[in-house]
């Protein structure tokens, strides 16, 4: 029986022993590939040749998941396609699905890497020094709103609001306050509400019943965006402040807006009154 018991034990210590082998690696890959995540920039060459100054040349990174992008790179200015990273040999295989004319291209990488840096040296024995850069993708960000005072939404899909103007008369310390009315075509809007678990895009037939009168809403305008404006580099646009109806905008109203509050985002040119 106690023979019995002892094969028992060893058979359990070898299985474990097995499995610790193989989730090692597992979660080194796991670990790792968190690690590169993101987007990385940095340079390769540059010096001086004969009299002659070369300027070095940029290089850009975006790892999500086993997806990734290159520009700016030797041999793949332009890449995109599939990656892996083995933390065992410390390389970084790129699989692209496309660079320039050729199809199925494969791009090896040696690797040294700390959380914020990255080496990758090539076939040629040529190094590219990267710096991963600072980004979040899902913050609580910035939002720019008017508060103002709604007095409903007309039969034409108007909102309707009143805007105060601060005048003061003689040689009195009071204040006085002059309404003025505005209207706002609501076609192109967005219509939200603020609800418990965060915000909720609604109708204009649904906003227009809800909405009591002197109500306070927020008004917020997207911005626009040229597709062209890309600070002349290829890799990155600048999209300028994040979109008030963006997801990053909404964590920021879901959590700074009382519950049942309206925010309507219009077009950025209607926040210039028409005369």
């Amino acid at each position: 029986m106690r023979a019995i018991l002892l094969r028992l034990l060893f058979t359990v210590l070898l299985i474990s022993n097995v499995c610790a082998a193989e989730d090692g690696p597992l979660a080194d890959r796991a670990t790792v590939a968190k690690q590169f995540d993101g987007v990385w920039s940095g340079s390769w060459g540059g010096g001086e040749s004969n009299g002659t100054v070369f300027q070095p040349v940029l290089a850009e990174m975006l790892i999500r998941g086993d997806k990734i992008e290159l520009s700016g790179f030797r041999a793949a200015n332009r890449l995109w396609g599939l990656v892996k990273i083995d933390p065992a040999t410390k390389t970084i295989k790129v699989t692209s699905a496309r660079t320039g004319t050729s199809l199925s291209k494969v791009i090896e990488y040696k690797y040294e890497a700390t959380p914020q840096s990255l080496t990758l040296t090539d076939s040629d024995n040529v190094s590219i020094q990267l710096q991963k850069r600072q980004l979040d993708l899902n913050p609580l960000a910035d939002v720019r709103l008017e508060l103002v005072t709604a007095d409903g939404i007309n039969d034409k899909g108007h909102l309707q609001i009143t805007e105060y103007s601060a005048l003061k008369f003689g040689r009195t310390d009071v204040i006085f306050y002059e309404p003025i009315t505005r209207a706002f075509m609501t076609q192109e809007a967005t219509v939200l509400i603020v609800e418990e678990n965060g915000l909720k895009k609604i109708t204009i037939d649904e906003a227009r019943k809800q909405l009591q009168p002197a109500a306070a809403v927020a008004i917020a305008y997207r911005t626009d965006f040229d597709p062209a404006a890309k600070e002349g580099r290829e890799f990155q646009a600048r999209l300028g402040s994040p979109q008030p109806d963006s997801e990053a905008a909404l964590r920021t109203l879901g959590r700074t807006l009382r519950v049942g509050t309206f925010v309507f985002v219009f077009p950025a040119r209607l926040a210039i009154p028409e005369p």
